[in-house]
């Protein structure tokens, strides 16, 4: 992407895209539906955006908290070569799409749930940078690897 583009989206906020997106499905499903109920709008609104930060807060700590005990397992048996980067890297790739699709199962946003999730999972990182340099290398890698393939892939 141009650095002028880059510059624009990185001041741009994940939530507001994702909220706006929630309040257009809403604002299309009271065209469709003619009627304008405003109460039960705004229910579903809460329900779908605050159901996914709790959903994505509960999911994303678990997932953390297995992150960091295949990390640990790293640390304690490093002499029987076991080497836990292919695991962790599957669950990082996996995690924002499985969010998404387990969110929209039980009806709250998935958008949210996995901008949430990204800021949980980028807080958890930051914190283990120096602690297992093997997999903080590979990550960023594999994170570099699918940005270019998915941008090439809209050319």
């Amino acid at each position: 992407m141009s650095k002028n583009v880059l510059h624009f989206l990185r001041n741009e906020s994940l939530f507001n895209d994702a909220s706006g997106i929630v309040l257009l499905n809403m604002a299309v499903g009271w065209y469709l539906s003619r009627h304008l109920q405003i109460g039960y709008t705004f229910a579903g609104f809460l329900y779908s955006a605050l159901g996914g930060i709790i959903f994505s807060i509960i999911v994303s700590s678990i997932l953390v908290l297995l992150r960091q005990e295949l990390l640990r397992k790293n640390l304690k048996f490093l002499v029987n070569n076991y080497n836990p980067t292919s695991a962790l890297l599957i669950i990082y790739i996996m995690t924002p799409i499985l969010i998404y699709y387990a969110a929209e199962a039980i009806h709250v946003s998935g958008i949210i749930a996995v901008v949430i999730s990204g800021l949980i999972h980028n807080a958890e990182s930051e914190r283990i940078r120096l602690t297992n340099l093997n997999f903080i290398y590979n990550g960023s890698q594999t994170k570099h690897l699918l940005t270019d393939v998915l941008n090439c892939m809209f050319l």
